[in-house]
C-alpha cells in the first residue's frame, strides 16, 4: 500500500473527524465545534496537522502544538492527537505520522516531541516506547467547563 503523508488542508476534517471518532468512541463528538477548532488551528504555524493518505483515502491523522517551556528550556512539540483508522492499523501509518511530525518539529527547532495516552491504551503505549518515546510523567486533568 503506497501512504503518503501531506499536510491537512481544510477540506480534509471530515476525513479525520471519522478518525476522531474512532479514537475517543465514548465522547459525543461535536462536528460543527470540531470543524471550526480544525480551521483555527491550520491557520497558525504553532500547529501542525499531517494526513496519512492512500488512494483518496484518509487512512491516519497526526497533529502537534507548540509549547514554550522551561523544563525543556526551548519549545516542545506537543502530540495533541495520533490516530490511524482501526482498518489500516500495523501496517507502518503510525510510524510515518510520528516521523514526519519528528522531522516537523526539528524545522520548528523544537527540543521535544511529548504526547499522552490514556492508562487503557497498553497496545499504543508500547508502540511509543517502540518509537523511542520514554515514560516520563503522569497527564493530571481538571475539567473547567463544568
Amino acid at each position: 500500500m503506497n501512504v503518503e503523508i501531506r499536510p491537512c488542508i481544510q477540506s480534509d476534517f471530515s476525513g479525520t473527524f471519522e478518525l476522531l471518532k474512532q479514537l475517543w468512541p465514548d465522547r459525543n463528538l461535536d462536528a460543527g465545534r470540531l470543524h471550526q477548532i480544525f480551521d483555527k488551528k491550520l491557520a497558525t504555524n504553532q500547529f501542525v496537522h499531517l494526513i496519512a493518505e492512500s488512494d483518496g483515502q484518509i487512512l491516519g491523522y497526526g497533529s502537534f502544538s507548540i509549547k514554550l517551556n522551561l523544563w525543556a528550556s526551548g519549545k516542545i512539540a506537543y502530540i495533541d492527537e495520533l490516530v490511524v483508522d482501526e482498518n489500516s492499523r500495523n501496517l507502518g501509518i503510525g510510524k510515518k505520522l510520528i516521523e514526519e511530525l519528528k522531522k516537523s518539529a526539528l524545522q520548528k527547532n523544537c527540543a521535544h516531541l511529548e504526547l499522552d495516552s490514556s492508562h487503557h491504551r497498553q497496545l499504543a503505549h508500547r508502540f511509543y516506547e517502540k518509537l523511542g518515546f520514554e515514560n516520563r510523567a503522569l497527564l493530571f486533568s481538571m475539567d473547567l467547563q463544568h
